[in-house]
């Protein structure tokens, strides 16, 4: 079995499964210092509490971007919500209200084009009054009203390491496991410079 995202056992335990995933932690980097170099300085982390690997490790990246500019992250910026549809009207417009983000970094593209539709409803300019960034690169990215600003996973190289690994599997079933780490892209569009 090849399992491409994250192992099937929490960090820093490991399974006898070859992993392919991509770099979750530099993505989640790339996401925030891209909105701190355009001189944002409340940068709000929006995620899911099932505690997926994936999303930790754009969490710390998250983390990471901020200390590595001097901001010590505060425990409000950092927000999880059960699943999407908890991204109503009002959950925006309290984020809005309360943590003045001026720019929002999300877990996904979904999230981000779910909390972009409920900003565009409440009259919030997108990339003027804040600005939005998601991960992924699904092609929803740039279909939506304003053109997210993404992390791109690169999909397709992660299938075709994951069916090296699965030839090499096949050829020598007791190889110990192995981790392959693709690399991410951060793409920018207009959800963050106008």
């Amino acid at each position: 079995m090849i399992v491409l995202g994250c192992d099937i056992v929490q960090f820093p335990l490991r399974s006898k499964c070859d992993v392919v995933n991509s770099a979750n932690h530099r993505g989640g980097f790339l996401q925030t210092d891209h909105v701190l170099r355009l001189g944002c300085k409340q940068v709000v982390f929006i995620g899911i509490s099932n505690y997926a690997p994936t999303v930790i490790a754009r969490r710390e990246g998250y983390l990471s971007a901020l200390r590595s500019h001097g901001i010590e992250p505060k425990a409000k910026w950092l927000i999880e919500l059960a699943d999407e549809e908890a991204i109503t009207p009002q959950f925006v417009e309290n984020l809005m209200s309360k943590q003045r983000p001026d720019a929002i970094v999300c877990k996904s593209d979904a999230f981000a084009a779910l909390v972009m539709r409920q900003l565009l409803r409440l009259g919030i300019r997108i990339p003027q009054d804040v600005k939005l960034v998601g991960f992924d690169d699904r092609p929803i990215a740039t279909l939506l009203p304003v053109p997210l600003t993404t992390i791109r996973q690169p999909v397709d190289l992660m299938v075709e390491h994951a069916m090296q690994l699965l030839q090499s599997r096949i050829r020598d079933f007791d190889r110990p496991a192995s981790t392959v780490e693709i690399d991410v892209e951060l793409v920018v569009r207009g959800s963050t410079v106008a």
